[in-house]
């Protein structure tokens, strides 16, 4: 079975200091649609989120992020096959 990360910058980051609070609807949507398609399709899913969130993420494999958020994508991509990052910030996008 193929596992997959799915991140995305705004559930991942949002913290009691910051959090782009009229982008968490949107960010926690697209999340939870990308998320249930790949699981449909037979894939391992996980996703990052921020422990600020995690309790709105029910029945998902989460990874908490309590680190540098860079660090840590690139530290769980080693751990799955394949990493989707929705919306991300340009440090995280490489064109393939």
């Amino acid at each position: 079975m193929v596992s997959i990360l799915v991140t995305e910058y705004v559930v991942s980051t949002c913290s009691q200091e910051k959090c782009y609070r009229s982008l968490l609807s949107e960010a926690y949507g697209m999340v939870l649609a990308v998320t249930e398609a790949l699981a449909r399709a037979g894939a391992n899913v996980f996703v990052t989120v921020s422990k600020y969130v995690a309790n709105c993420f029910a029945n998902i494999n989460k990874v908490v992020v309590e680190e540098s958020y860079m660090d840590f994508v690139e530290e769980m991509s080693k751990y799955v096959d394949y990493v989707i990052a929705i919306a991300p910030p340009l440090e995280l996008v490489e064109v393939v």
